[in-house]
């Protein structure tokens, strides 16, 4: 068996074959190992956390920072009433400041700033 690592694809076709023929691979493995048939073998794959990129695309288009922006830039926050009442629920069931700024996609003193009286 191959020792754990990475293994770089180019698309999301050829990333579901690898995991077919890794899953085929370990289940047979392990069934060799516990003496079992490789049908009752449970094999679970998972990919690392975030979206699976084509050579790095994506993240090089987020910029330095490696953080999407919220808004596209220049653009000003202007709170509708929708938002009003979603932060006057969340408060009233007692989140806090920086849970409800990170659930409505603004920063704290964006909250502060319109959301003052709620």
């Amino acid at each position: 068996m191959k020792p754990k690592g990475e293994i770089k694809v180019e698309s999301n076709k050829e990333a579901k074959q690898v995991e077919k023929e890794l899953e085929e691979e370990l289940r047979y493995a392990v069934a060799a190992a516990k003496g079992i048939v490789p049908a009752d073998a449970v094999i679970k794959i998972e990919r690392k956390i975030g979206h699976p990129t084509s050579n790095g695309v994506a993240s090089k288009a987020r910029g330095a920072s490696g953080k999407k922006a919220r808004r596209a830039k220049g653009t000003k926050y202007s709170p509708t009433d929708d938002d009003y009442s979603k932060v006057e629920e969340m408060v009233t069931i007692g989140l806090d400041q920086h849970t409800i700024s990170k659930i409505m996609g603004i920063s704290n003193c964006t909250l502060t700033k319109y959301f003052q009286h709620t």
